[in-house]
C-alpha cells in the first residue's frame, strides 16, 4: 500500500495522482488517497474524483498502519511539531524535499506516505498514456459543454489561461506567485497567430471581466464563464480539447496543455513559476515547451 496525500487545487492533485499513479503501477501496489485534508480547507475541495481515476480513499486505520497522523488534535500538532523538528522520525513518511525533480523518488515501492505537490511530468511521463486515459471526466458532459468540446475541436483552438483570484487578492499567494502580466499574454498570443493559421482563442480565467478590459485580442475569441468553481474540472477538459496552449504559472492550465492530444501542439509558457528572487520551481516546465519571461514578455532559452 502507498499513500498519497491529496492537497491544493485541481492542478496540484493531478500532479500528486500522477506520481502516486506511477509508483504503483510500476511496483503492482496498491494505490491509495488521503483527502483528509479538505476537512478543513476552504479554498478547494477534492476534485479529481470527476475522473476515470483508480480511487481508493485511505482510512483511518490506514493512516495509523503508517504512522500517520492528521488532523488538529493536540496529540497530532505535538507529533507533526517533533517530527519536523527531526526530534521523532516516521520512516514511512517521505515528504518533498526540493521543489524539483527528485530521482530517488522512483525507488519508492510500498508502505509508505507521500506528502509534497512533485511538480514534473519526470515523475510519471511513462505512463504518459495510462495517465491520458484516467483523466477523462467520469461521466458524460452537459449539452453546453458538449457542444462547445464540438466547437474547439473543429477550430484552430488555443486555450489562454489567465490565473488571477487569490494570485492577487491573497498577499502571501501573490507574493509567492505573483501573476504574468499582460506583455507575456499580448507575446504569446502574437506568436501564436505567426504560427497558425485562423488561431481562435477560447479564454479561462477566474477573472473573466478583468481580462476582457484589460486583455486585447484580434482575432476570434470566446471567453469561457459558463462552468462554476464546482465544475472546474470541466474547464480543464475544454482546456485539453484545445490544439495549442497559452498558461499561466498554474498547475490547473499545465495539466490543459499536457493532457492535450493533438498532435504537434505548441505550448507558451512562463520562463519562472515564482516571483523573481525566489528558488523557482525546477522541472516544472517540459523542454519541448516554449518560454516567455512573465514580465517582459521576451522569449527565453530553453534549459
Amino acid at each position: 500500500m502507498l499513500i498519497m496525500k491529496l492537497k491544493g487545487g485541481l492542478g496540484n492533485q493531478l500532479f500528486q495522482y500522477a506520481l502516486g499513479r506511477r509508483l504503483t503501477y510500476s511496483n503492482n501496489v496498491q494505490l491509495k488517497l488521503d483527502v483528509s485534508s479538505y476537512r478543513t480547507y476552504s479554498l478547494h475541495s477534492y476534485g479529481i474524483h470527476h475522473f476515470n481515476i483508480v480511487e481508493n480513499i485511505a482510512t483511518e486505520d490506514d493512516l495509523k498502519a503508517l504512522g500517520i497522523m492528521e488532523g488538529r488534535g493536540l496529540r497530532t500538532i505535538i507529533s507533526k511539531a517533533l517530527e519536523k523538528r527531526k526530534l521523532i522520525h516516521n520512516p514511512h513518511r517521505i515528504n518533498e524535499r526540493l521543489w524539483a525533480f527528485d530521482p530517488e523518488i522512483l525507488n519508492v515501492s510500498d508502505n509508505v506516505y507521500l506528502d509534497g505537490y512533485w511538480a514534473s511530468e519526470k515523475y510519471f511521463r511513462e505512463i504518459a498514456e495510462v495517465l491520458r486515459a484516467e483523466l477523462t471526466p467520469r461521466q458524460r458532459l452537459d449539452k453546453v459543454n458538449e457542444d462547445m468540446a464540438s466547437e474547439i475541436a473543429n477550430a484552430t483552438s488555443v486555450s489562454v489561461h489567465i490565473r488571477r483570484g487569490d494570485y492577487v487578492t491573497n498577499p502571501e499567494t501573490n507574493k509567492l506567485f505573483g501573476t504574468c502580466s499582460l506583455k507575456y499574454y499580448s507575446k504569446c498570443i502574437s506568436e501564436i497567430a505567426l504560427k497558425v493559421r485562423d488561431p481562435h482563442f477560447y479564454v479561462f480565467s477566474d477573472d473573466v471581466q478583468w481580462t476582457k478590459k484589460n486583455l486585447i485580442i484580434e482575432h476570434p475569441v470566446t471567453y469561457v464563464d459558463h462552468n462554476n468553481k464546482e465544475n472546474d474540472f470541466k474547464d480543464l477538459y475544454l482546456m485539453t480539447k484545445c490544439k495549442h496552449h497559452i498558461i499561466a504559472n498554474s498547475s490547473f492550465s499545465w495539466w490543459g496543455a499536457w493532457l492535450s492530444t493533438s498532435k504537434d501542439h505548441i505550448v507558451f509558457a512562463t520562463s519562472r513559476w515564482l516571483t523573481p528572487g525566489r528558488t523557482d520551481v525546477q522541472d516544472i516546465i517540459p523542454e519541448r515547451w516554449l518560454r516567455v519571461d512573465s514580465q517582459t514578455g521576451e522569449y527565453v532559452d530553453s534549459v
